[in-house]
C-alpha cells in the first residue's frame, strides 16, 4: 500500500477525473513500469489537471501539461 496526496485545486468540472486517474495510473505502472508511488502521484496529477477543465474528454490533460503540472509541484519524474 502506498499513501500518495491529492493535489490541492480549485475543482471546475469533476466529470471524467476518475477515468483520467485510472488511465494515467495504468499507463505509468503497468505500460511504463513506474513504481507505485510515482504511478500514484502521476495519476493525482492527472485527475487533478482534468478538473480544471470543463468536458470529460476535451479535459483530459496532455503529457506535456502532466509534466508542467508535476513539475510546478515540485515533482520531477521520467515521463
Amino acid at each position: 500500500m502506498v499513501r500518495a496526496r491529492a493535489f490541492k485545486i480549485k475543482p471546475i468540472d469533476t466529470t471524467g477525473a476518475g477515468d483520467s486517474f485510472n488511465a494515467a495510473f495504468i499507463y505509468f505502472h503497468v505500460i511504463k513500469g513506474l513504481d507505485l508511488w510515482e504511478s500514484s502521484v502521476i495519476a493525482n496529477a492527472a485527475a487533478a489537471l482534468k478538473c480544471l477543465k470543463l468536458g470529460t474528454q476535451t479535459g483530459m490533460p496532455r503529457l506535456d501539461e502532466l509534466r508542467e503540472f508535476l513539475s510546478k509541484h515540485g515533482y520531477d519524474f521520467n515521463i
